[in-house]
């Protein structure tokens, strides 16, 4: 909506003069969309409109809520509200989020299995999911979600990648080239990473891709560990479907599903000698970088 809201008035007007507030849930918006909508807010009624977002399942209903402050922080899911009680439960160095409430359902129909394995033995809904503290010490400030146990992976040094932050903040640094982008390195050496264009055109843009490598390398600079840092690079050009698992119906991306029915890109992006279209990191000139690169 943002481009149509800068260049149509009218619709700015009309939009700004009725929504009350914004709201999020399913997926983390990147900061940049909540800073855009700001800007237009302030612009034409003089005032930002508040942002919530919320935390939820299937099984478990709304499980947080968090009105952002004027000092709006994309990812932040806030504290849960009356009736809901969460446990904190340390996973292989994560906390998972674990809930009672009395929206949470009893179990699956016909599925004693799935019911027993989905509740720990305090009788509390094992989501998968992985909260983080917004602020250190703070507790008040809420929790900042910490992506799906399952998606993270060790590397072949036994490190492990946090696919959900590296996730957001490679987001952060990728906002004009991709809409998302998908994490690989399980058993590698290095993370890799699969790109889904903003925009079909940009694919074969050699300017952007110029602006992506300079901002990976950027944020290989920047990066203290082989946890977070990215050293190959390539969009995916093939359309991602519901039907294949790729997306949910809510058209959130699959890491898994992704990984799994491209494995042809997985390689080329690990191959010796990758294609043209792939961006190498571990093979950029000294004078390029602000650190020595890492060769393989």
């Amino acid at each position: 909506m943002i481009p149509w809201l800068r260049h149509d008035r009218a619709l700015r007007e009309n939009f700004f003069s009725r929504v009350r507030v914004l709201q999020y849930s399913g997926a983390s918006i990147a900061q940049h969309v909540c800073d855009a909508f700001d800007v237009l807010a302030r612009a034409t009624v003089g005032e930002r409109i508040p942002w919530v977002a919320l935390l939820g399942s299937t099984e478990a209903g709304m499980m947080t809520a968090h009105r952002h402050s004027d000092a709006a922080s994309a990812g932040r899911v806030g504290l849960p509200p009356p009736g809901v009680t969460l446990k904190l439960a340390p996973t292989d160095g994560k906390l998972e989020l674990r809930v009672q409430s009395a929206s949470v359902t009893p179990g699956y129909w016909q599925r004693d299995d799935l019911t027993s394995d989905a509740f720990d033995e305090d009788g509390f809904l094992q989501t998968g999911d992985a909260l983080d503290w917004a602020e250190a010490g703070n507790q008040q400030s809420g929790f900042r979600y910490g992506g799906r146990l399952a998606e993270d992976f060790k590397l072949a040094t036994g490190t492990w990648v946090r696919v959900g932050a590296l996730r957001a903040h490679v987001l952060t640094h990728l906002t004009l080239e991709v809409r998302d982008v998908v994490i690989a390195g399980e058993n590698r050496d290095f993370i890799a990473v699969l790109g889904i264009p903003a925009t079909a055109e940009i694919v074969d843009d050699n300017t952007a891709q110029s602006r992506v490598r300079a901002k990976l390398i950027a944020l290989a600079a920047e990066t203290s560990g082989s946890a977070q840092r990215v050293l190959r690079f390539a969009f995916l050009t093939e359309k991602l479907s519901i039907d294949t698992g790729e997306l949910t119906d809510k058209g959130v991306i699959s890491q898994r599903n992704i990984l799994r029915r491209h494995a042809a890109w997985i390689e080329e992006l690990y191959a010796d000698s990758s294609a043209d279209h792939v961006i190498c990191l571990d093979r950029v000139p000294k004078s390029m970088t602000m650190k020595q690169p890492v060769r393989r």
